[in-house]
């Protein structure tokens, strides 16, 4: 789930540290949630989807775009 995340985030050109602004976190505990080590909470999950204006769902920790 977490490499569909990074993906993304490299495909649309962004960095870790300004992900991290997007969820209002520090850039080394968005590195350790988009690894998968630190879970990301669902009203994260919910200022990524809006931030990317990707229509995507969570299900069994994978990331279903469409």
């Amino acid at each position: 789930m977490m490499e569909k995340l990074k993906s993304l985030r490299k495909q649309r050109g962004y960095t870790q540290e300004y992900m991290s602004k997007i969820i209002s976190t520090d850039v080394s505990n968005y590195s350790r949630k988009e690894s998968g080590d630190v879970r990301i909470y669902d009203d994260e999950w919910e200022q990524i989807r809006f931030f990317f204006k990707e229509n995507f769902v969570l299900r069994k920790r994978q990331i279903i775009l469409f």
